[in-house]
């Protein structure tokens, strides 16, 4: 599969942030992706909505590997200026996801569809801020 057979919205998808889940819970109200204990980890705004994050699982853009073509590894999606990447436990079978800023860029295809989004949103500043940020 890759992402032209990919249902937009998929209503298949379902955003879980976990009940014991804190990692990603920002206490900022930008999002942020900040250094803890050895690794980079993205953090949600303050309040970010269980709602915006399903609609961005829903909107998102798979990432398929070659590997396992018939599940997505990432799904990427843009929202006020920031990067979001989702993931799927395996013991889900791809259907319950879990999201976060990232610092990384998706792949090059992705990562352009993103910006295009962001410009017509008229926030072309905004994404390019935050694809510099360190």
């Amino acid at each position: 599969m890759d992402d032209t057979e990919w249902p937009c919205p998929n209503k298949s998808l379902k955003y879980d942030k976990g009940d014991n889940r804190h990692k990603h819970s920002g206490k900022d109200k930008e999002a942020k992706v900040v250094y803890e204990e050895g690794k980079w980890v993205g953090k949600c705004p303050k309040g970010f909505s269980i709602k915006v994050a399903q609609n961005l699982l829903e909107n998102g853009i798979p990432e398929f590997r070659k590997t396992i073509p018939e599940k997505p590894r990432r799904i990427w999606s843009y929202y006020s200026g920031v990067i979001y990447a989702a993931c799927s436990s395996e013991s889900e079978e791809g259907k319950i996801w879990h999201g976060y800023p990232v610092k990384d860029e998706p792949p090059r295809k992705i990562l352009e569809k993103l910006k295009k989004l962001a410009s017509e949103r008229g926030e072309e500043k905004l994404i390019k801020k935050w694809l510099k940020k360190e």
